[in-house]
């Protein structure tokens, strides 16, 4: 929850920048919402049987099974940095040229901030790191324009989906 900079430094000549924030946001689920994941999986899985397809039930089964687990599991703190190697999520870092632009993402009637980066990686194409109110807009801007290109990054439809059902 702090911002790391030199002492009266412009946003072109920070150091770095760090912040602490949870790595996603949870949402409490109620008995209701597990009781819903059950019903779901039940009727797809009984689906699957009725198509003869015993395989994709079970993986129906596993599937609803980690969804649960993880969607009770609370989410831990991680510290965040942009530094001039890359940007730094917990004890990974991310250089600057695998990532190909970024755009920082400011929700409408809410405060929740989030950095889209895009990433020349196939299995990770979206990084997605909170960005805590410590931390202002124009000095993530500021800082990674040298480093990379900013370009919308328009959130993906299954955040939106993870979002409604409170995930």
């Amino acid at each position: 929850m702090e911002t790391s900079t030199r002492e009266n430094a412009s946003p072109q000549t920070q150091k770095e920048i760090r912040w602490q924030a949870l790595e996603y946001a949870h949402y409490e689920k109620t008995p209701d919402w597990y009781w819903g994941l059950g019903f779901l999986t039940f009727a797809l899985a009984g689906f699957a049987i009725y198509l003869d397809n015993i395989l994709f039930a079970v993986m129906i089964c596993i599937g609803a099974f980690t969804v649960a687990m993880f969607a009770s599991r609370k989410p831990d703190m991680v510290e965040y940095a942009l530094t001039d190697r890359g940007i730094k999520v917990g004890n990974r870092l991310y250089p600057y040229q695998t990532l190909r632009h970024f755009w920082v993402h400011e929700k409408e009637g809410s405060d929740e901030r989030k950095l889209f980066l895009e990433s020349m990686k196939p299995l990770t194409p979206l990084i997605t790191i909170p960005v805590n109110d410590d931390v202002r807009t124009e000095q993530v801007r500021g800082f990674l324009l040298p480093f990379m290109q900013e370009d919308e990054i328009v959130p993906p439809s299954s955040h939106a989906i993870m979002e409604l059902f409170r995930f």
